[in-house]
């Protein structure tokens, strides 16, 4: 992301609205905009570094939800190393959690923010710890009880490819990668 033009800008992009605001543990802030229809929706998290710095951040397109799932979530590694999800899910889901490793934690609850007539979905996101993996991405429902999710654990493959992209948020070298989207 180019700190010096907004993703409204880019071609091809439809108008964005925000749905969601958050900050993380580290003094990340983040923005989660989207626009395109249900059949097209574009889902973006924005980020901006405690140090004021811009440039990472990324989402999903596509439908809004498959017609078997309750929940479409990605997570990404930008340049600079910060890893996110970000993602949709259905108006029953209650919570999401991010089942993380290397963190000092092992999971995160996120909870589906955003008015779900405009795309039929609400919407969550955050900014992982530096050292975080996600290993496990679940839609909770009212009881606690998982009723959607997704084994990342095989996915962090991704991480590992330091020959395209670098060192991580803690300075490691050895992991880098991109995102993982649902089949």
């Amino acid at each position: 992301m180019d700190s010096a033009a907004p993703l409204d800008d880019a071609a091809g992009v439809p108008p964005l609205v925000t749905v969601s605001r958050g900050e993380s543990a580290g003094g990340a802030q983040w923005t989660i905009r989207v626009g395109g229809t249900r059949a097209d929706c574009l889902t973006l998290m924005e980020i901006e570094f405690a140090d004021g710095r811009r440039g990472a951040g990324g989402g999903l397109g596509g439908p809004a939800l498959a017609t078997d799932r309750l929940m479409n979530v990605s997570w990404h590694r930008s340049d600079s190393g910060v890893t996110f999800v970000v993602g949709r899910v259905h108006p029953s889901v209650v919570r999401v959690r991010v089942h993380l490793t290397d963190a000092g934690l092992s999971a995160i609850d996120l909870v589906p923010a955003g008015d779900p007539n405009l795309f039929g979905v609400r919407f969550v996101g955050t900014v992982l710890p530096p050292a975080a993996r996600p290993v496990a991405i679940r839609a909770l429902d009212g009881s606690g009880e998982p009723v959607d999710g997704d084994d990342l654990s095989g996915q962090n493959g991704v991480l590992d490819r330091v020959e395209d992209f670098g060192p991580d948020a803690a300075g490691r070298t050895e992991p880098a990668g991109g995102g993982w989207y649902p089949g």
